[in-house]
């Protein structure tokens, strides 16, 4: 539906503001494209006039010092009013638009007018490019398409302001955003550290208690189990807070992996060997095939060897007695890849959605109770590295890196 004209005029006027170019102080390159429309036109006076509510303001003037009129008085609003034209004017006296016009009869005595309008991206009509002579006359071919060159060349030059503003406002959002993640942030590190140590001092305190109970020979076998049984779960708590300051850590907008290349093969061997007793204590085979390559990552070492453990320590934690728990190594094009595999119970759809969401999107989906956090801290890892990690429940539980070979010639 066409716009009515004040709606039209309206949506004008908000394109004009937008370039924040009313009252500015004068700049040269506006002044030497007037002064060339002025020489190229042979014409005393030469304007670049935006047009507001009630005036016609000068952002550039050559041959005059009046810096605004009235827009009653205006000839640059007639020029905006068919802005596919360019206005001209030979005769003001004779022009029955202009001939009672105080511009025409008085001071800068308008006779003959050429004005080009000034149409942004948008289509709208921002003023005009004009120039003025004191006597009739007209303006030839040649000089009106320079003039229309010009006005195109001023016009690019607003564009370019406009944008260079956009880009500024652009900056201060992001800057007021950033600094608003940032004291989020602080406050989040603050809390996860304030909520560890009021945790975790307590509860040393009572480990302490329990220590001290189970030395005690008079107490009863029973009493004995319910304090191992206590000191179990205190311990568990300690691990999960653990966790959570380590993952909270590395969510940190602040944390940052230390890159090195490396062997991953080598770590991983050293650390399944690590791990052989526990799990023969649970009867639980755990072997790893082609930990002898040689092939070397561009990675963290302590950050991989914290993803190593906390897979294996996860994987020995769900398995059951008499299961086992196979990892693979091996190259895959340019990728090397490390999986984990174990017949344990299928890990639940609700963690693996917990685990595998987005860091920026952390929270949307509720965390599942008691489980996730080892995982999730290896999913960070993998996303600080820049590392695919994946989890497959089908069969058996798959837990699948890929890493880029890190090549000499990088």
């Amino acid at each position: 539906m066409k716009k009515t004209k004040i709606a039209a005029e309206k949506d004008r006027l908000e394109a004009l503001h937008s370039y924040q170019i009313l009252d500015s102080g004068t700049e040269k390159d506006y002044d030497d494209l007037t002064a060339l429309a002025a020489a190229i036109c042979q014409a005393p006076i030469a304007v670049i006039s935006m047009v507001d509510e009630k005036r016609q303001w000068f952002k550039s003037h050559h041959g005059i010092d009046t810096t605004e009129t009235p827009i009653e008085h205006s000839f640059c609003t007639h020029a905006i009013n068919a802005p596919n034209y360019v206005l001209i004017v030979p005769d003001a006296k004779s022009d029955a638009r202009f001939s009672n016009n105080p511009l025409v009869n008085g001071q800068p005595h308008i006779i003959f007018y050429a004005g080009v309008a000034l149409v942004n991206s948008e289509g709208f009509a921002l003023g005009s490019l004009c120039v003025v002579d004191h006597k009739s006359r007209n303006i030839s071919a040649e000089q009106l398409t320079a003039l229309t060159v010009i006005a195109k060349q001023i016009m690019d030059k607003l564009e370019l302001r406009r944008k260079i503003l956009q880009l500024q406002d652009t900056k201060m959002e992001l800057e007021t955003s950033f600094n608003a993640l940032k004291a989020s942030e602080d406050e989040r590190k603050d809390f996860i550290v304030n909520i560890s140590h009021d945790i975790r001092t307590p509860l040393a305190v009572a480990k302490g208690y329990i220590e001290t109970l189970l030395l005690k020979e008079e107490l009863s076998p029973e009493f004995h189990e319910y304090l191992h049984l206590i000191d179990h779960k205190a311990q568990l708590v300690e691990n999960l807070v653990s966790q959570l300051f380590e993952l909270s850590k590395m969510e940190s907008v602040a944390f940052k992996a230390q890159r090195e290349p490396f062997s991953v093969a080598e770590v991983l061997k050293e650390i399944v060997q690590s791990w052989k007793l526990p799990a023969q204590n649970k009867n639980i085979k755990l072997d790893c095939t082609g930990c002898e390559d040689v092939s070397m990552i561009f990675a963290d070492i302590s950050l991989m060897e914290r993803l190593i453990q906390n897979l294996i320590g996860n994987a020995l934690k769900f398995t059951p007695e008499h299961g086992y728990i196979h990892i693979t190594f091996f190259q895959n094009g340019d990728e090397l890849v490390m999986q984990f595999m174990n017949n344990g119970p299928a890990i639940p759809p609700a963690v693996i959605a917990w685990v595998m969401q987005d860091k920026k999107q952390r929270g949307i989906i509720k965390r599942p109770y008691k489980s996730g956090l080892g995982l999730a801290i290896v999913k960070r890892i993998a996303e600080l590295h820049g590392f695919a990690f994946t989890i497959d429940t089908t069969g058996h539980n798959k837990l699948a890196l890929k890493m880029p070979i890190y090549r000499l010639s990088h």
